[in-house]
């Protein structure tokens, strides 16, 4: 059972998810800027879902160890049709986080 969030947690939970939407506003609009259709729509689903949860005070607790995170990321990847993994996997080069790969082979 979940323990109700303190008053300070709470703060601390939305504090975090204002400062990762703002990240995700700034990823969107260089997107927006750079015309990557499909980035610029995936991140902004991302930002609705995160205007939502800050709308309803929510937040994914702090507590949550890095496993948790991973099987909802790996839920979600196995969810996305093959096109939107397509989307996923061009935001993640564009990031740099994986190498750019010439996908006209």
């Amino acid at each position: 059972m979940l323990k109700p969030w303190s008053h300070d947690r709470k703060q601390h939970g939305m504090s975090s998810l204002v400062s990762s939407r703002n990240a995700l506003r700034f990823l969107y609009d260089e997107s927006v800027g750079l015309g990557n259709a499909d980035i610029t729509r995936l991140l902004g689903e991302a930002l609705s879902c995160s205007d939502r949860l800050i709308a309803e005070g929510e937040e994914i607790p702090h507590e949550w160890s890095d496993a948790s995170l991973y099987f909802y990321f790996v839920r979600a990847i196995l969810n996305l049709h093959p096109k939107e993994i397509r989307h996923l996997v061009a935001f993640l080069e564009w990031l740099e986080i994986i190498p750019h790969e010439d996908h006209h082979n």
